[in-house]
């Protein structure tokens, strides 16, 4: 792949996160395949896949998808994602796979588990854990490095929360979003996110990376590499042309919660012990 470097600009993260992400917010766009350097590091890797994945897209076109308000400052914390969708109605349609972290405060979810997608439609999430090694191999050959890296981190978390034969702990699938600007803020640390998008028949849903002034066109079947943890980005608005039009990213990354979850065996044990000293406090 072609190397380009990336120049910095000056700008506040303060100013622009939480905010809508706009095509004119981008000083210089990128359409060209290659890896895109940090002062001489790579931070992007942006190209193009093969025609096909057709079961991929069959997946990810007959999921349901949760449609949810954002909600207010503090709540929900366990589903970061739901105050990122930019749309004017305050709705985002999005479905995460992989492993979760116990959610606080939900008897339902209180230990590490698989998420209700693999319940729900379980071909359709085998077949997106199954693309993940996909990304994992482009990672690992364009990226080898930090890929290294991110194995060294990955040995902090149990062998079953993740997803097999990749790096990955987790994912999401967005369908038709918009994403303000933001931070990836429960990723691992200086490893990289391995993003893919599926599109037809609709415009804009280009990402933007305010710390280069620089706005990616993301195509059909194209994927892009970086560290969402460190770098703010977000996602203009997706324009369909017609009502058949389409637009899904998918998302595989590493959650840091996850290297604090225990075996399921022990998990259990920590959850009946809270449950014995919530009931002797009642006494």
């Amino acid at each position: 792949m072609r190397r380009f470097e990336l120049s910095t600009e000056t700008f506040k993260a303060a100013d622009l996160e939480r905010q809508a992400a706009k095509e004119a917010d981008a000083l210089r766009w990128y359409r060209e395949p290659g890896v895109y350097c940090d002062r001489g590091h790579p931070a992007i890797i942006y190209g193009q896949l093969d025609s096909g994945h057709d079961e991929m897209l069959w997946a990810l076109r007959s999921i349901h998808y949760h449609q949810e308000k954002r909600t207010a400052k503090g709540s929900n914390l366990h589903d970061p994602f739901r105050r990122l969708f930019g749309k004017k109605d305050g709705l985002g349609k999005s479905r995460v796979f992989g492993f979760r972290p116990p959610i606080p405060y939900n008897p339902q979810g209180n230990t590490p588990a698989l998420c209700s997608l693999s319940k729900d439609s379980p071909r359709q999430h085998q077949v997106i854990c199954d693309f993940g090694w996909l990304m994992d191999s482009l990672y690992k050959c364009y990226a080898p490095e930090v890929y290294a890296r991110h194995q060294k981190e990955l040995e902090s978390v149990l062998p079953i929360y993740r997803i097999p034969k990749t790096v990955f702990t987790s994912g999401i699938v967005n369908q038709n979003n918009p994403l303000k600007y933001h931070f990836d803020k429960g990723n691992f640390e200086g490893v990289l996110s391995c993003m893919v998008v599926f599109k037809n028949l609709v415009g804009g849903g280009n990402l933007i990376i305010p710390e280069f002034g620089a706005g990616f066109e993301l195509a059909d079947r194209s994927f892009f590499l970086f560290d969402g943890q460190r770098y703010l980005h977000g996602v203009t608005p997706v324009k369909k042309m017609n009502r058949s039009g389409y637009r899904y990213s998918v998302v595989y990354y590493s959650l840091r919660s996850m290297a604090r979850c225990q075996s399921l065996e022990d998990e259990l044990t920590k959850v009946r012990k809270n449950r014995m000293t919530i009931e002797r406090n009642r006494l």
